[in-house]
């Protein structure tokens, strides 16, 4: 593989998957009691066989808010004759261009994405290496309320517990916080992420793939 750029976007293909590497950091600095040396695999994506751990990583991003992210990067380092055709890209995602700055996607003020890949992961779980807990880990943009939160609580409990294979405990990281949805419990609970510290965990998870 060639040598990744230090200045430029991820590729779309690399040894270590992006998103991963960052589940890993949220998990072992949020709750370094309960996770560590957590080591990057497939089937599920996270393991540790000390802690009888498995964790499968997921987005419910919008593939539409990952392409205009993708191409806004592109945008700011044109110059201005070359930022015309990329923000007639953006706004055929979705998005805009509003002072500089890239207003996303609409539709992320519901769980619906969310559903939608726990039911899909849930499907291939018989698949993966069985461990004592297996959690899911989920990225999403959706800012919820508690009221929210308690309502997908029991949703995803509904979705889970159809049958015997099932997650015991799912993360959804958003920018600001991390949620979490105790299965087994029935305890929701939200911990919040300092804007500054989610940067600093997402440039590690960078750093990561490139290394």
């Amino acid at each position: 593989m060639n040598e990744i750029e230090e200045s430029k976007p991820l590729p779309e293909h690399t040894k270590l998957d992006y998103y991963e590497c960052y589940a890993k950091i949220v998990l072992e600095e949020n709750f370094p009691d309960q996770f560590f040396d957590l080591e990057i695999y497939d089937k599920p994506d996270l393991q540790n066989e000390q802690l009888n751990i498995g964790i499968e990583v997921t987005s419910s991003i919008d593939p539409k808010q990952k392409e205009s992210e993708s191409l806004y990067v592109k945008w700011l380092e044109q110059s201005n004759e070359g930022k015309e055709k990329i923000e007639r890209q953006i706004e055929k995602c979705g998005a805009e261009l509003k002072d500089g700055l890239l207003r996303g996607v609409s539709g992320n003020d519901n769980f619906d994405r969310i559903y939608a890949e726990i039911k899909r992961k849930k499907g291939k779980i018989g698949k993966y290496r069985p461990f004592d807990k297996q959690y899911l880990f989920i990225f999403s943009y959706i800012l919820a309320t508690s009221d929210m939160r308690e309502k997908a609580l029991k949703e995803m409990r509904h979705i889970c517990f159809q049958t015997s294979l099932q997650f015991d405990r799912i993360y959804v990281l958003v920018p600001g916080a991390l949620y979490i949805f105790d299965l087994i419990e029935n305890i929701t609970s939200e911990r919040k992420i300092n804007s500054n510290i989610q940067c600093i965990q997402a440039c590690s998870a960078r750093e990561m793939v490139i290394q």
